[in-house]
């Protein structure tokens, strides 16, 4: 299973981010996507550079339909944000449906 997350810029050093980033041990992933904005420390991830230009309503919606649109990533996934952490260890990560 992919993760995927999306980025604006703007963070001054990304600690949040870092933080769930390294939350990450705690769930078995394959691969880390990035949507938007790429700290120049971020690396062994795929980045899929977004330009910001509307309103973060705008934002947001053009990067979950890029999200939907690209085949790369596994057919399930999970979406994660920057203030979003894996506190315990998980072996399967449970589906919510609105």
């Amino acid at each position: 299973m992919d993760v995927v997350y999306i980025l604006k810029p703007g963070f001054h050093n990304c600690a949040e981010f870092r933080f769930s980033l390294r939350s990450l041990k705690n769930f078995k992933h394959d691969r880390v996507f990035v949507y938007g904005f790429k700290p120049a420390w971020l690396t062994n991830v795929i980045h899929m550079p977004m330009p910001d230009k509307g309103t973060k309503f705008d934002n947001v919606r053009l990067k979950y339909n890029k999200i939907c649109r690209t085949t790369d990533l596994s057919d399930d996934f999970l979406l994660m944000h920057d203030d979003r952490y894996i506190l315990s260890p998980i072996k399967k990560m449970p589906y919510y449906i609105r």
